[in-house]
């Protein structure tokens, strides 16, 4: 298997998502959710934070919104990408583009994580993040969430 490396940044990476993928004859039920995708980049608009291991290709909002409406997929929650690290601009960017259809988990700088032990709640309905990422164990509270 040969190694990928992103075309800007030379950083290892991975293959892009296939620019082909074609509506499947399944149909997805009405309101049918994505329950763990992520927003990559693009990376001039949101870059990746310069500790990442990985530099994926970009896989912007608009890439995601497509591939989910040839998939059938109404809704989502956006899972913060670890190679933005805490810089949760593209999850939020995204999020604010479909307020009413997507969701996010969230990776939370010390600063965020402060907020969160003083409020004593991660659920953050009102900018669409539903929870958050701590380090590396990725916990999604579902407190007050239909």
């Amino acid at each position: 298997m040969s190694e990928y490396l992103h075309p800007v940044t030379g950083m290892k990476s991975c293959m892009a998502p296939d620019p082909d993928t074609r509506t499947p004859a399944f149909i997805a039920p009405k309101g049918a959710c994505d329950s763990h995708c992520h927003i990559f980049g693009p990376h001039e608009a949101f870059p990746y934070h310069p500790k990442s291991t990985y530099h994926p290709p970009d896989g912007p909002k608009e890439s995601l919104a497509s591939l989910h409406a040839k998939l059938g997929i109404d809704r989502a929650v956006i899972v913060q990408a670890s190679c933005h690290g805490p810089d949760n601009r593209a999850m939020l960017d995204a999020i604010a583009g479909r307020p009413n259809d997507y969701r996010g988990v969230c990776i939370a700088n010390d600063r965020l994580q402060a907020k969160i032990s003083k409020a004593k709640s991660s659920v953050f309905v009102g900018r669409g993040e539903l929870g958050n990422q701590l380090s590396k164990v990725c916990q999604l509270i579902m407190a007050g969430v239909e």
